[in-house]
């Protein structure tokens, strides 16, 4: 199945909150095909750094993830 992931589902792979199993579990699925937009990557990276900022998820991970 193809699924087009937006910035908000793809963060809660890479950050524990609701919906994180769904997505989670979508994505390890060999046989699904995750989409993103381009804008993706730059909003991605944004919301993480507010992650960062806030002290939700460390630099350290921000820079594994990015």
């Amino acid at each position: 199945m193809i699924y087009f992931f937006d910035t908000c589902a793809l963060v809660k792979f890479f950050n524990d909150e609701q919906g994180t199993p769904w997505v989670t579990s979508v994505i390890n699925n060999p046989s699904n095909d995750i989409w993103i937009s381009e804008l993706t990557i730059t909003e991605f990276r944004s919301a993480l750094s507010k992650k960062v900022r806030s002290n939700i998820i460390t630099k350290e991970d921000f820079i594994k993830v990015v």
